[in-house]
């Protein structure tokens, strides 16, 4: 029975009526109602397990899911009226009639719901033609969106059931009581079949810290200006050893702070200079001067 209501279901979303998310309002039916498409006029919806094909000479679709006529009531309007026909001529159906079967006006969330039905309708007419079974659950997550069931691999049926809206996987269990319940199914750890090595960054030196000369002032000036002289010459051999340093890293794949380490070094390096050659001439200076 439940694959036959199916079938139905995904025939006619394949003709363009739309999966609402309202359910059949009949006593022990929980299966949702179908819309004809909006095209067509009056907008008509039937139940699946209850009402059968629209399209059918006896069909009992109606035009709301809220008003359901019970058959014993039809039935009796059905006999009265053949009864009286003999005296009485039929009674027209004016349009003002089908005013008290009008849907309340359509609010936001409704609408969203539609919108969602919509999508949800013709996402599972997709999978029906791939094989996939809708089933009677519906989504914890979605309102009113019924799963589906991957195709039978193997000739074993696939205990997966998917929401096509959200896109979550579900899988039924049986506690202890023996009941029911869809719960989320667990994603599976992946192994990687052949295990990937991550080189080990290259540890780059980081440079020693330069130290500044400090020019010491000799009583003697002839000492104070081999001093400086010899100070300028081992912070110009630091330079060069630092430049060649910056090179050799701005070529490889050395880390921008070790970069950054040797620039700072260089620039302390090319101001002390720069301040022992200043001291030299002031030195030069008052030598003269004497």
């Amino acid at each position: 029975m439940a694959s036959d209501v199916s079938a139905l279901l995904g025939d006619y979303m394949l003709r363009g009526w739309i999966l609402t998310d309202r359910t059949c309002p009949a006593p022990h039916c929980s299966v949702p109602l179908m819309r004809s498409p909006s095209a067509r006029t009056p907008v008509l919806h039937f139940c699946a397990s209850c009402d059968g094909p629209p399209d059918a000479p006896r069909s009992r679709t109606v035009q709301t899911p809220a008003l359901r006529q019970p058959q014993s009531s039809a039935a009796s309007t059905s006999s009265s009226s053949h009864l009286s026909r003999s005296s009485t001529p039929p009674t027209e159906v004016t349009e003002g009639s089908a005013s008290e079967f009008a849907l309340p006006p359509e609010s936001a969330e409704s609408r969203q719901r539609r919108e969602q039905s919509d999508m949800a309708s013709t996402e599972i007419g997709k999978r029906l033609l791939k094989g996939w079974a809708m089933l009677a659950d519906e989504c914890p997550n979605c309102f009113g969106i019924p799963l589906v069931r991957p195709p039978n691999a193997g000739g074993e049926r696939d205990p997966r059931k998917e929401c096509v809206l959200c896109g979550r996987v579900y899988v039924t269990e049986v506690d202890w009581a023996g009941r029911e319940a869809l719960v989320l199914e667990k994603p599976a750890e992946v192994t990687p079949a052949i295990p990937v090595i991550i080189p080990e960054a290259q540890a780059v030196p980081t440079p020693p810290n330069v130290p500044v000369a400090v020019p010491v002032v000799a009583s003697s000036p002839s000492s104070l200006a081999a001093t400086l002289e010899q100070s300028i010459h081992g912070l110009e051999d630091a330079l060069r050893s630092l430049t060649g340093r910056l090179t050799s890293l701005t070529a490889g794949q050395a880390d921008s702070s070790s970069i950054t380490n040797v620039a700072d070094a260089i620039s302390a390096v090319v101001k002390a200079i720069a301040q022992a050659k200043q001291l030299q001439r002031n030195e030069a200076q008052t030598g003269a001067a004497i």
